[in-house]
């Protein structure tokens, strides 16, 4: 019986420590609150009920952090309210081959509204985040053109935003030879834009012809500028 006895208590040990032991690989989590609103800050307007999602950003292998984007996952969704505000609660995976930002549906179609560079808002895990994010409705270059000897028939013309984002708008082709136009461009208004004109006279580098001009947009719907594009001297 004395036998029995001493061999059943380390037994019972060893059962109790594989029983209590900890996960092996447990997910370190910590509670993150991101919130802000989402305005046109240029006129100084809040966009209500507008979807927002919080976006968890997946890395591997190489790139930031020793990993490059892979793909991404939704989290959460909300909508903003009449004042445009947002909010989330949620916990942070701190696994290194994760990030997150917040994403809108239906942001950023050809004709707006349109969003500053939103991978720049990236959530801080274990803080509360405040993100503003600047969601504008365009306005409108009228641009009158008057083209003479676009010989190889695809003259290319759009504009781009001067600041850390280079945002680019879908832009405009004239085919004709000669003719006196008018087209419209997307544009962000109080911000400095740079018009390029593209023209090519083959298929190398070499051959790549650019023409930039310079302006301030106000808050004017539409502003109208005037150029004459002789493409011969580009």
């Amino acid at each position: 019986m004395k036998f029995f006895v001493n061999f059943a208590i380390p037994i019972c040990l060893v059962s109790i420590f594989i029983n209590c032991s900890p996960p092996e690989n447990p997910i370190k989590t910590t509670p993150t609150s991101v919130n802000g609103h989402v305005m046109d800050f240029e006129r100084g307007f809040a966009h209500p009920n507008y979807k927002v999602v919080l976006t968890q950003l997946v890395f591997g292998g190489g790139g930031w952090s020793g990993y490059g984007y892979t793909g991404e996952h939704r989290i959460d969704s909300t909508y903003t309210n009449d004042q445009g505000y947002f909010e989330f609660n949620f916990n942070y995976d701190l696994d290194l081959k994760y990030k997150y930002t917040l994403r809108f549906d239906g942001l950023n179609s050809a004709e707006g509204p349109f969003s500053d560079f939103l991978e720049s808002y990236i959530i801080e895990p274990g803080d509360i985040n405040t993100m503003d994010i600047n969601h504008w409705l365009p306005n409108y270059l009228k641009l009158n053109l008057s083209v003479s000897n676009n010989f190889t028939q695809r003259l290319g013309i759009t504009n781009t935003i001067l600041n850390d984002n280079f945002y680019h708008f879908r832009g405009g082709q004239i085919f004709e030879e000669e003719i006196d136009t008018t087209i419209y461009l997307p544009n962000k208004p109080n911000a400095d834009i740079r018009l390029n004109f593209y023209y090519s006279t083959g298929n190398s580098n070499s051959d790549a012809h650019r023409r930039f001009e310079f302006l301030s947009t106000t808050l004017q719907d539409t502003l109208e500028l005037s150029f004459v594009i002789d493409c011969s001297l580009f």
